[in-house]
């Protein structure tokens, strides 16, 4: 699962979220908020558009990934 703000950031979750406080994995490229998300066909990649900066991007989504935090 993503989830985008309106600060610039995107949340990517591991499937399935079965419990309170989920781990995630939080990344920043916008500069301002996140119009929206979308994962590609096979899910390799997620795509975001931002407000502001107007810019499409294309993130690689990987199995192993570092700098798991904590939903508060």
């Amino acid at each position: 699962m993503a989830r985008a703000d309106d600060f610039g950031k995107v949340s990517l979750y591991k499937d399935p979220i079965v419990i309170k406080d989920q781990q995630y994995n939080e990344f920043g490229g916008h500069s301002s908020h996140v119009t929206s998300c979308r994962f590609s066909k096979n899910d390799t990649h997620l795509y975001t558009t931002g407000g502001e900066d107007q810019c499409v991007m294309q993130w690689k989504v990987r199995a192993n990934m570092p700098g798991q935090k904590s939903q508060e």
